[in-house]
C-alpha cells in the first residue's frame, strides 16, 4: 500500500513531458540605453545531452551567451515517471546603437539534430517580412549554391507609410541586416550580377541594391518584395547556418501636409526578424579520389592549345589550357598541369573569370630535339550530381623541335660498342636537369650530381656542366 501511495504521489508531482522544445523568454529589461545590457533566456527542455547554441548576428547588438544552468525534474511520459532534463542559457545583448531590436532565431544543436527557436515577438505592425531561402537543402563540400534574401511590405505600406531612417536618400528607406554577406567562417559568399537590381536601401552599414517585384502573393496578401542573390560555396562540412536577416524600418500613421512635402505627425521604429537557413554540407568521399584532384567541384570541359607547333631548342612554346565550367561550379585550386619530359616551364599564369572559366597560360621551352609533343594533360573534378570523381585528358599536341638529341639518345650514340659505358637512363626533371645542353654526369655527396668540365657560373651549382 505504501509503495502504491508513493507512485501516486510521485505522479501527482510530475510534469507532463512533451517533445523536446526550446523557448525564448525576455528581454529583461525591455528598454535600455546605448551601452547597457538586456538579457534573453533560452530555455531548453528534454535535451539528453548538453546542447550548444549558435547565436545570430544582429546589427546594433553585441550578443554573448553565458554558461548553461542545468537541472532535472520528474515528468510523466508514455505513462511512466521519468527524469526530464532542463537547461537555461542567458543571452546577453549590449546595445551599440539606438533602435528597436528583436532576437532572431537561435540555432540549438544536439548531436546531428538542430532546432531553431522562434524569433522574439517582432515590434510594429504585421506589414513587413524578411527571409533567406536557399536553392538546396544539402550540398557537397565545395559545391556552390544560391541563397536569396528577400524583404518586403504589404501593398501600399511602402509608398504611403514608410519614413526615412537615415539622412541619406534611398529608394526604400530601410536597413536590412545580414552580417554573413560580408563574410562567413564556413563559406565563401559572393554577389551575383543582376542588371535588374537597381532599387537602393541600406544593407548592414552600407548602401545596397535589390530587384523590386510588385504584387507578390504571400499567405493571401499582396506584398512589394525586394530580393538579392548571393553565391555561397561551403568550405567546411557539417551544418552550414546562414543567419537570420533582420529588417529595421520607420513608419508613421499620420502626416502633416506642408507647402512642399508632408511630414510625419508621429514616428515609430520597428524591426521584423526572419528565420535562418540551414544547409547540410556532405564531405567529399575518399574512395576513388584521383591524385590529380585539386578541389574542383561541378562539371567541366578542358581544352589545350600550343603555339608554335614548330620551333627550335631554347625557343618559347606557349601552352594555353582552358577549363570551362558547366553551370554554376567551383573551379578549385590551380590544377597540377604537367607538359611532359623535355619541356622546361619558364612561367605560368592562372586566371579565373566571373563565370568560373579557368585559363592557365604556361610558357615553356624544349630542352632537346627529341621532344615531339605536349603530353596529354589530365584534369580531375568531383561531380556532385553523380557523387563521383571524374578525370579527363586532352589529346597530345604534336610538336616539331629542331636541336640536338636528348640525353638518353646522345649517350646511347656516344657509348655504342662500349660495354663498360651503359647508356644513361636519367629522366629529365623540369627545373632540375632539363636545361638546354646540360646534363648531370655522376652522383655526388649531396645525392644530386657531380660536376665535370666547365661550370656554368649563372647557376651557382657545382654539379652542372656543359655537354
Amino acid at each position: 500500500m505504501s509503495g502504491l501511495l508513493a507512485i501516486v504521489v510521485a505522479a501527482g508531482l510530475a510534469l507532463l513531458a512533451e517533445e523536446p522544445r526550446v523557448v525564448v523568454l525576455g528581454p529583461a529589461p525591455p528598454v535600455v540605453a546605448v551601452g547597457e545590457t538586456a538579457t534573453w533566456t533560452v530555455r531548453l527542455e528534454g535535451f539528453e545531452s548538453r546542447p550548444s547554441l549558435v547565436l545570430p548576428e544582429v546589427v546594433g547588438l553585441e550578443l554573448d551567451a553565458g554558461p548553461p544552468r542545468r537541472d532535472e525534474v520528474r515528468a510523466l511520459r508514455d505513462g511512466a515517471v521519468v527524469p526530464w532534463p532542463r537547461s537555461a542559457i542567458d543571452v546577453r545583448a549590449t546595445a551599440s546603437a539606438e533602435g528597436r531590436f528583436v532576437l532572431p532565431p537561435v540555432l540549438v544543436g544536439d548531436g546531428d539534430v538542430a532546432w531553431f527557436t522562434e524569433p522574439s515577438a517582432p515590434a510594429g505592425p504585421d506589414v513587413a517580412f524578411c527571409e533567406v531561402v536557399t536553392a538546396r537543402e544539402e550540398v557537397f563540400l565545395g559545391e556552390p549554391f544560391r541563397a536569396t534574401i528577400r524583404f518586403g511590405f504589404a501593398d501600399g505600406f511602402l509608398d504611403s507609410s514608410l519614413v526615412p531612417l537615415f539622412p541619406r536618400r534611398l529608394d526604400v528607406p530601410v536597413q536590412l541586416g545580414v552580417p554573413w554577406l560580408a563574410g562567413h567562417p564556413d563559406a565563401r559568399v559572393a554577389a551575383i550580377d543582376d542588371g535588374d537590381a537597381r532599387t537602393t536601401f541600406a544593407l548592414d552599414d552600407r548602401a545596397g541594391t535589390a530587384r523590386r517585384v510588385d504584387g507578390v502573393l504571400r499567405d493571401g496578401r499582396r506584398f512589394t518584395v525586394l530580393e538579392l542573390e548571393r553565391r555561397v560555396v561551403p568550405t567546411a562540412s557539417g551544418a552550414l547556418v546562414l543567419g537570420a536577416p533582420t529588417l529595421r524600418y520607420a513608419y508613421a500613421t499620420a502626416f502633416r501636409e506642408g507647402l512642399f512635402e508632408r511630414t510625419p505627425a508621429d514616428r515609430h521604429e520597428a524591426v521584423a526578424a526572419g528565420a535562418p537557413a540551414l544547409v547540410r554540407v556532405r564531405p567529399l568521399p575518399d574512395d576513388g579520389r584521383p591524385s590529380a584532384f585539386a578541389g574542383a567541384v561541378g562539371r567541366f570541359t578542358i581544352v589545350a592549345t600550343a603555339e608554335p607547333r614548330a620551333l627550335s631548342v631554347g625557343e618559347t612554346l606557349r601552352v594555353v589550357v582552358t577549363i570551362d565550367a558547366v553551370g554554376d561550379v567551383e573551379p578549385g585550386a590551380p590544377p597540377p598541369l604537367a607538359l611532359g619530359d623535355g619541356l622546361h616551364v619558364l612561367g605560368r599564369r592562372d586566371e579565373v573569370d566571373d563565370v568560373g572559366r579557368r585559363t592557365v597560360t604556361i610558357d615553356a621551352t624544349p630542352t632537346h630535339g627529341d621532344v615531339d609533343a605536349v603530353e596529354a594533360i589530365g584534369f580531375a573534378w568531383f561531380d556532385p550530381e553523380a557523387a563521383a570523381y571524374r578525370t579527363v585528358e586532352t589529346p597530345p599536341i604534336p610538336l616539331a623541335v629542331e636541336g640536338p638529341p636528348g640525353p638518353v639518345a646522345a649517350e646511347t650514340e656516344a657509348g655504342a660498342g662500349a660495354a663498360s659505358e651503359p647508356p644513361s637512363t636519367v629522366r629529365a626533371i623540369p627545373g632540375v636537369n632539363d636545361l638546354v645542353d646540360v646534363r648531370p654526369v655522376g652522383p655526388s655527396s649531396d645525392g644530386l650530381a657531380e660536376a665535370a668540365g666547365t661550370i656554368l657560373p649563372s647557376l651557382h651549382r657545382s654539379w652542372w656542366t656543359g655537354a
